[in-house]
């Protein structure tokens, strides 16, 4: 698997000036599932089921934060070249800002982690 690397603060491929860069394996997998986690349910045309259902169950208050942990959870296992997630946290601050960290393993058996502010 193969992606064009994209910046980790504004998600911009811009940034390099000379030629694109590529991330692959273990890059491209943190790199795809923390697209993922931003994407809103809904927002992809053509598979509307893609993406965390951030407008309805995680900002409801009734929704547990359990369960806001196994939607990530399921979204990042559901990612292509994701074997198996061994850490995964979910905090969220005082202003309200969700902070998400995760680690887990890919299909090849390489290592990846990466988190997103939401």
């Amino acid at each position: 698997m193969r992606d064009l690397k994209i910046s980790g603060d504004n998600w911009d491929a811009s940034q390099f000036q000379n030629d694109i860069e590529v991330v692959e394996g273990a890059e491209e997998v943190s790199q795809s599932s923390a697209i993922r986690l931003q994407m809103i349910e809904g927002e992809q045309f053509d598979d509307t089921r893609v993406g965390v259902p951030w407008l309805t169950d995680m900002t409801n208050a009734l929704v547990g934060i359990d369960a806001k942990r196994e939607i990530i959870r399921k979204t990042l296992i559901n990612t292509q070249g994701v074997k198996s997630i061994e850490i995964l946290t979910l905090d969220v601050d005082a202003n309200g800002i969700g902070k998400i960290y995760f680690e887990g393993t890919t299909e090849n058996e390489e290592y990846f982690n990466g988190g997103i502010n939401a």
